[in-house]
């Protein structure tokens, strides 16, 4: 499967005009009492041709306005650099890149509005794997701003509604964000992407290349198309309409048999690089619960590993000369301790600016009463060193998100490992370098997929660090040195998150 991009440039943009130009000069030649669309062919959900009488329905705002809009997302990373004098500097690097978003809720007195995840966050460094256009690998997101504009030379920011993320889902690359604000809505109803059939056509409201509001048309060329590029999980469908950068998270519609009416069924996300006109459209059945009720879709836990993995893992993580492994945006090593204990450090991008630990955790399940049912011990970092963090202070989602992490690290370690001791056999036989290839794209798409929970436990670190105060306990003493209290043969792993 080719690789993809987000849009295919001015080139797109100029061809999908013409198309909005004929589908509006099809609206206006058309009355409002046109007759009824063609029926449908037999056992079809949707219309394989435009109905006159919908075309500018479609191609035009709501009743209230528009309900499409321009986001502006806006980043500054902060690159490290050596001063003619030796110092160590950093440098700002401020990045600009716009997408569509539309309105589809009201939330009190604002609106909630659905768009691409690619669309309202920047990764929190660069490297390889997450590149920025203009920015360096090494360097690090020191902030970033989300809002709403008039379009890409919108450089009055004086009338901008900016934006809060509400949730985002990485799995489907969508987000929802809340502007403070009563917005018009998106009119119509969600449709059902299962009952698409290919022929079906299709319309496409958004900002090409952020710059104005269009409207594109195409037909539904192929379904049910997995996609995992980037560490997304979901299912797409695709299309031929001519869409360019600045479409992403733009509204896909198809037209009702039964009624003609326009129905929201996908969400523009991607198109094949080497593709004319190949477009991913995320199919809107998978959206629901993002939609209703701001939960974005939890991925399978990581299973433990049984006694003999371990034991591997174990005897891995002793002979490889250097025990690194990939952990969402970070990466990690796993140490073997003296006493059996596995320990796990994870380097954010900023270090060593800070190596300080933001979460520490141990397992000691059924080692010494007192540590409660999961027997995990739980640090933050503080200021000077580490504080402990009851078990039973943490509510119900802070611990499954504590012991998911902790299973994760210790399957991804696992197969990481696994590869790198291949590697160091040099042994180019083909069912060798098959195996290679096979665990690499493993640890790849894994290293991809714990992106979320990665940010979701340095965020909880964040929060109960912020309630904890100055640490109290040396790093040593809970991350490298034994337990102060008597050893305990249960002990099996450590993490530590540092900063």
């Amino acid at each position: 499967m080719a690789r993809r991009r987000q849009g295919m440039g001015a080139w797109g943009l100029a061809r999908g005009l013409v198309a909005s130009l004929v589908l509006a000069a099809l609206a206006n030649g058309v009355s409002r009492a046109a007759p009824a669309p063609t029926p449908a062919p037999a056992g079809r959900a949707y219309l394989e041709a435009l109905p006159p009488s919908r075309a500018a329905s479609a191609a035009e705002t709501s009743p209230q306005g528009p309900y499409a809009h321009a986001i502006r997302s806006a980043a500054t990373y902060l690159c490290p650099y050596f001063a003619a004098d030796g110092a160590l500097r950093e440098a700002r690097r401020p990045v600009v890149a716009h997408g569509t978003g539309f309105a589809f809720r009201r939330d009190g007195g604002g609106t909630l509005l659905l768009t691409n995840r690619h669309v309202v966050e920047w990764p929190s460094a660069t490297d390889a794997d997450h590149a920025v256009d203009g920015v360096e690998p090494g360097c690090r997101r020191s902030e970033e701003r989300l809002s709403l504009v008039d379009g890409l030379d919108d450089v009055d920011e004086s009338d901008d509604i900016r934006l809060e993320l509400k949730v985002a889902d990485p799995g489907l690359d969508l987000a929802v964000a809340r502007a403070p604000v009563a917005l018009p809505l998106f009119p119509w109803r969600v449709g059902r992407s299962e009952a698409l059939r290919p022929r079906d056509a299709v319309v496409v409201v958004g900002f090409p290349l952020g710059r104005l509001h269009a409207v594109n048309v195409g037909k539904v060329i192929a379904l049910h198309d997995h996609d995992e590029e980037r560490g997304w999980d979901h299912d797409d469908f695709v299309i031929d309409a001519l869409l360019s950068q600045g479409n992403s998270g733009s509204p896909v519609l198809a037209f009702s048999a039964s009624t003609g009416e326009p129905e929201l069924v996908g969400v523009y996300h991607a198109a094949y690089a080497r593709g004319n006109a190949l477009n991913v459209v995320v199919s809107i059945d998978q959206a629901r619960a993002l939609m209703e009720r701001l939960e974005a879709t939890v991925p399978e836990p990581a299973a433990p590993l049984d006694g003999p993995r371990l034991a591997r893992l174990v005897e891995l993580a002793r002979s490889v000369p250097l025990p690194a492994f990939p952990f969402g945006g970070g990466s990690g090593l796993v140490h073997a301790r003296s006493d059996g204990a596995l320990v796990f450090e994870i380097l954010p991008e900023d270090f060593p600016f800070r190596n300080v630990p933001r979460l520490v955790l141990a397992d000691r399940r059924g080692c010494q009463a007192g540590l409660g049912t999961s027997g995990l011990q739980v640090w933050v970092g503080g200021r000077h060193g580490l504080v402990p963090v009851a078990w039973d202070a943490l509510d119900g989602p802070s611990r499954r998100l504590v012991e998911q992490a902790a299973s994760a690290m210790e399957a991804d370690a696992a197969i990481a490992l696994e590869l790198r001791a291949l590697e160091a056999l040099g042994d180019e036989a083909a069912p060798r370098l098959a195996e290679q290839a096979r665990l690499e794209r493993q640890v790849r798409q894994l290293a991809a997929r714990r992106r979320e929970l990665q940010r979701a436990t340095l965020e909880l670190a964040d929060r109960l660090g912020r309630a904890a105060g100055p640490g109290s306990v040396a790093v040593s003493s809970a991350v490298v040195g034994a337990p102060t209290e008597a050893t305990c043969s249960s002990i099996r792993l450590e993490a530590a998150f540092r900063r």
